[in-house]
């Protein structure tokens, strides 16, 4: 207890970014990386894919852009690495890029190990997803 909630070295640049929101949203995984529980306050809802350790991430709309995002384990998850993929929340291109698929306010969460292979988390799990999105579409 006694933990401090601020960050001491907040990310550059996203801090003082004006018509930002950041969705948290807390996991909670069992056996075979089926979801448990989930935090019912936070606007985001996940769920659990076909593939091992792959989660589809659900924001109420899409955004502007991402300015932000992650995810981190409570727990030893062992080398675990979490890697964001097929972004549909993005409604303006990164100067050079594209966008690509219809918007829908999703982006998928996929767990792998070192070795680059989609792994299920260990049982029991606790994981939080972080978002920052700029508003606007």
């Amino acid at each position: 207890m006694g933990a401090s909630s601020a960050l001491s070295n907040p990310h550059a640049g996203v801090v003082t970014r004006k018509g930002c929101v950041r969705f948290t949203h807390r996991v909670l995984v069992g056996a075979s990386g089926a979801i448990t529980g989930q935090d019912a306050k936070s606007r985001v809802t996940l769920t659990k894919q076909g593939t091992a350790g792959q989660y589809k991430v659900q924001l109420p709309r899409g955004y502007r852009a991402i300015v932000d995002i992650g995810c981190t384990f409570i727990g030893n998850t062992g080398s675990l690495v979490p890697d964001f993929q097929t972004d549909q929340i993005t409604t303006e291109a990164i100067p050079g890029g594209t966008i690509a698929g219809t918007i829908d306010g999703t982006i998928i969460l996929q767990f792998r190990n070192s070795a680059g292979t989609a792994t299920d988390l260990p049982n029991p799990c606790t994981f939080i997803v972080s978002i920052m999105v700029e508003g606007g579409v």
